[in-house]
């Protein structure tokens, strides 16, 4: 299928994130840009010091989501996610212990057996760059850890998403899906110094906990309805630019 957009990696902010991690992501974006799914890194001591490896040790690398039909309108929507979780059957669990395994948010250059629940987020970058939208799709925290301490994750990863959101720059306008993305966002704006439309809080687009939640927003949990109530909310506050 023709995507309405292109995925690019933002050099600065994927070499500012190695640095976080002391290491260099410059294959796996190689290995990501040729569709694989998640391309297996060798562990650094700093990221073998910071997650568990009783599961797999997942690390997602933002991109940023180009319009390919239509004139950049000059508002980049922020797509905020959670953690980059990993499943068993993603991944080679011979390399568990070892090895990380690099994707993309909503792995979205992979979305072949994507989950339908997941798929809204897939839907909304794509009717939103087809309207000239840039779209960037990042995660709170950069890594997974299970049994993890959700708070001291937050904390830790505070200034990293601070920094690759000033290094993005423009005016940016921020979904925020679920109460994690909200209550980081929340913590990060004082430190912000680039150009934020009002930013739009959500229930969590693809979780079914959040069910209820949209039925009381829009009458409705369908994907379609999800989709036109967060479209007519930045079409609002695009205003405030």
């Amino acid at each position: 299928m023709n995507k309405p957009y292109d995925i690019t990696y933002p050099e600065k902010i994927i070499r500012h994130i190695g640095d976080f991690f002391e290491t260099t992501f410059q294959e796996d974006v190689d290995q990501l840009k040729k569709g694989v799914k998640h391309p297996a890194h060798e562990m650094s001591q700093r990221i073998f010091s910071l997650v568990d490896s009783s599961a797999p040790v997942g690390i997602d690398l933002p991109v940023l989501l180009k319009p390919r039909h239509t004139d950049y309108n000059g508002i980049t929507v922020v797509l905020l996610g959670q953690d980059p979780r990993r499943i068993d059957t993603d991944v080679d669990m011979s390399l568990k212990e070892t090895h990380a395994f690099i994707g993309t948010p909503y792995r979205i250059h992979h979305t072949e057996g994507l989950s339908g629940a997941t798929l809204v987020n897939i839907a909304l970058a794509e009717r939103l760059t087809s309207e000239g939208y840039g779209v960037y799709l990042t995660d709170v925290v950069k890594y997974f850890k299970q049994r993890r301490n959700t708070k001291s994750l937050l904390q830790a990863n505070e200034q990293l998403l601070v920094d690759e959101l000033k290094a993005l720059g423009g005016n940016i306008l921020p979904v925020l899906s679920g109460k994690i993305a909200q209550n980081a966002f929340a913590n990060i704006m004082p430190r912000l110094n680039v150009q934020v439309c009002p930013k739009i809080d959500v229930p969590h687009l693809s979780s079914n906990w959040a069910m209820k939640d949209w039925c009381k927003l829009t009458g409705s949990a369908r994907k379609c309805d999800k989709i036109n109530y967060v479209i007519n909310q930045i079409r609002e506050n695009e205003k405030a630019i």
